[in-house]
C-alpha cells in the first residue's frame, strides 16, 4: 500500500510537549495542519524508509506554540501502510527531538 491517504498525527518532543494535526500524503507532498498551523511539504519514499521535509506556519492564535511561528522540520523513520512513527527536529534546532506516530485514517481515490 502507498503513503497515499489522510493520516492523523500525534508528537512528543524531548521537553514534555505534544499535539496533533492531520494531514495528507499524495504524490510526495504533505498537506495538513492542526487548529492553529499549516503543514505543507514533501515526503519521499525509498523501499521501507520514508523522509519528511516538512515547512510549518502559523496562521492564527488559536493554539498556543511551543516552538517558532515558522520552521522547516526533517524527520525520517520507517513507513508501515497503517502507523508509523518518524524522528527529527526543527532545522537549526537540533536540540529538540520530535517523534511524530502518523495513522492512517482514509484512503484517496
Amino acid at each position: 500500500m502507498t503513503p497515499e491517504a489522510l493520516w492523523s498525527l500525534d508528537f512528543m518532543d524531548n521537553r514534555d510537549h505534544s499535539g496533533g494535526g492531520i494531514t495528507v500524503l499524495y504524490r510526495n507532498r504533505v498537506f495538513g495542519g492542526n487548529a492553529s498551523f499549516t503543514y505543507i511539504g514533501e515526503y519521499k519514499l525509498k523501499d521501507d524508509n520514508i523522509l519528511f521535509t516538512v515547512d510549518i506556519m502559523r496562521f492564527n492564535d488559536y493554539l498556543p506554540g511551543v516552538y517558532k511561528d515558522e520552521f522547516r522540520f526533517i524527520a525520517q523513520g520507517k513507513y508501515h501502510d497503517l502507523e508509523f512513527i518518524v524522528t527529527g527536529s526543527p532545522e537549526g534546532d537540533e536540540n529538540i527531538i520530535l517523534a511524530v506516530q502518523l495513522t492512517r485514517q482514509g484512503e484517496i481515490s
